[in-house]
């Protein structure tokens, strides 16, 4: 939530969001944004059952579900608007330099809501100079000088800022895309005092 109201401070367009656990909050965020909402879990995306560990990703909130609310126990879990999208962004800034990458999520049927749930690639990607200099102004903003952030473009040709991950993975990017991100950590890390 620290992130979300961060990257909204700087400029960036955020899903409307809401972290609750009460019925009525949560079906009047529902109404409010035309039944059409996502669910993803606050901190851990992974659980240990008896037969190994599985991944919550992000889903849509079906019809029955949202029909029949009062009837589920809630945990607090982010929920937030869905957004039509054109693709999804994996940006990676390393202190001022921030590489760019896509996925076509939304021509796998699988992959719509969530990028992660079956492997499709990643290409290198323009954004425009004013994402990238938010880009950078949020690492500032939150004292890091590495960031993974998650946008998504949206069919109205707008930037969604998602979350930034302070260590999150980037080798993957590099050998998909070409990105030179390794290069900018060693630079970084040899000319950073």
């Amino acid at each position: 939530m620290y992130q979300l109201q961060k990257a909204k401070e700087i400029g960036f367009n955020i899903p409307n969001t809401i972290v609750t656990n009460n019925h009525k909050q949560l079906s009047e965020f529902v109404s409010d944004n035309a039944n059409e909402v996502i669910i993803k879990p606050i901190r851990q995306g992974r659980i240990q059952l008896s037969d190994g560990v599985k991944t919550i990703f992000t889903n849509q909130v079906g019809k029955e579900v949202l029909e029949n609310l009062i009837e589920y126990d809630l945990t607090p879990c982010i929920v937030q608007n869905l957004i039509q999208k054109e693709y999804e962004l994996r940006i990676t800034v390393v202190g001022d330099k921030v590489f760019s990458a896509k996925i076509n999520s939304q021509e796998n049927e699988n992959t719509q809501t969530d990028w992660r749930k079956e492997k499709n690639p990643f290409f290198e990607c323009y954004i425009p100079q004013e994402i990238e200099n938010k880009c950078i102004k949020l690492l500032t903003e939150l004292n890091i000088s590495f960031g993974a952030i998650d946008l998504i473009k949206d069919k109205n040709g707008e930037y969604i800022f998602l979350e930034i991950n302070p260590n999150g993975q980037w080798a993957w990017i590099e050998m998909e895309t070409g990105l030179k991100i390794s290069e900018a950590i060693i630079n970084f890390l040899t000319t950073t005092e």
